[in-house]
């Protein structure tokens, strides 16, 4: 959606933002006393580069389209391209940090231009040619933009020899954001980890989810699985700390769809009331009685209206896009009634065999209640697809509705 030039232009999102429609969004957030990060992907989750002819001789494998050819100097030069652009556009706001991603490295040491350089600079450890690589992005990013810092997700660090990171000078260079969006971060995030990541760090920020990061395909928000995500993070920040000169703080993360191809999760409006929510849980644990009525207040909720009732997608407020909300909830409760109709589904299974069919002969009592069940279902699955239609429009570019009516 970045109003990318020069190269990248061909390329760049037909429905991408303008310059001036940028500088808005980025004005309004600085009003607002928000300092935007943006995201720049620097060696995987770049299919939309690399899914391209002009680019695909880029790629890590040719095969797959995710993961750039590190050591090949057009792919440097293309990949800085973008973050200056980025970059220059932002700074006429402010830019304080910068997050490289780094993350998802599914494929390395498998281009031409990696395989003819790891026996020679690197001892064949990809581990080196990766380090390397982010090193000379990570030089360049700070020696143009004295002022910005940048963050990397700590998949690459973790488990990795200090004096590896230190030779490679990433210990000065980046800032590791520890992801985990599971319940259970004593198991999942061990202490060792942290202790290790201490001796080369200084500074590090957590990442945890308020939508979208418990399956690709979901629709809906599973409220519970976050707001254990967040407290687990809370209790994480308090017990590590102390290990660090700066915990600075959490991505709170909304995962809109989980790589360039995979069909959209979780819309903002099913995931409202789960962001008001979880940004409380993450910084104090839990919510007071203050907290809870300023959340009430933003949502535009009804007075009766709990914590509880929110978590558990009951609620019946009306914030910005309310409707998309409860389109999608009465398609979650259709859906619940369809799995849940035993009877019916056990008479499909006794008297719609192929055989049947092939015979032309069976239970008519039994086919007419299956058929009468199908039909009441179908009815109401074409009226709640009417009113998505309807309401989806406000929201999403036309284009994006007809993938997500696809979906349905």
């Amino acid at each position: 959606m970045f109003p990318y030039k020069g190269s990248l232009q061909p390329i760049k999102n037909g429905n991408a933002y303008t310059v001036d429609e940028t500088l808005d969004i980025l004005q309004y957030a600085n009003s607002l006393e928000l300092s935007v990060i943006p995201l720049v992907q620097t060696v995987g989750h770049l299919e939309w580069i690399l899914k391209t002819a002009e680019f695909a001789s880029l790629r890590e494998n040719d095969s797959y389209p995710m993961v750039v050819c590190v050591a090949d100097n057009e792919a440097r030069t293309l990949i800085l391209d973008s973050i200056h652009q980025v970059m220059t556009l932002h700074s006429n706001i402010r830019i304080p940090y910068i997050h490289i991603g780094a993350d998802e490295v599914t494929q390395i040491g498998q281009c031409d231009e990696d395989r003819k350089v790891l026996p020679v600079l690197y001892g064949n450890s990809t581990k080196r040619l990766l380090f390397d690589y982010i090193r000379s992005i990570a030089t360049n990013i700070t020696q143009s933009f004295k002022n910005t810092k940048v963050l990397m997700w700590f998949d690459e660090l973790k488990n990795t020899d200090e004096k590896l990171i230190e030779e490679y000078e990433l210990d000065h260079l980046v800032i590791p954001v520890v992801w985990k969006y599971t319940a259970n971060l004593e198991e999942d995030l061990p202490a060792r980890m942290w202790h290790e990541l201490a001796r080369s760090f200084s500074t590090v920020w957590g990442g945890s989810a308020f939508k979208g990061a418990d399956g690709p395909n979901r629709i809906w928000n599973r409220m519970k699985t976050y707001v254990q995500n967040n407290k687990q993070w809370y209790l994480q920040a308090a017990t590590y700390s102390d290990l660090f000169d700066d915990f600075h703080g959490f991505f709170l993360t909304g995962w809109q769809r989980y790589d360039h191809f995979a069909s959209l999760c979780e819309l903002m409006p099913v995931s409202m009331a789960s962001l008001a929510i979880n940004i409380n849980l993450v910084r104090h644990y839990a919510i007071t009685d203050s907290e809870a009525g300023i959340i009430m207040r933003i949502l535009k909720c009804p007075l009766e209206t709990s914590i509880s009732q929110l978590i558990l997608g009951e609620d019946k407020c009306h914030f910005t896009g309310y409707k998309v909300r409860d389109t999608i909830r009465d398609f979650i409760f259709l859906k619940q009634q369809y799995d849940n109709a035993t009877w019916i589904h056990k008479r499909e299974e006794a008297y719609l065999q192929r055989s049947q069919i092939y015979l032309n002969a069976s239970n008519s009592f039994y086919l007419n209640a299956v058929g009468n069940s199908y039909r009441t279902w179908i009815n109401g699955l074409n009226t709640i697809m009417d009113q998505l239609k309807q309401v989806v429009l406000i929201l999403l570019i036309a284009n994006y509705v007809f993938i997500l009516l696809c979906f349905f």
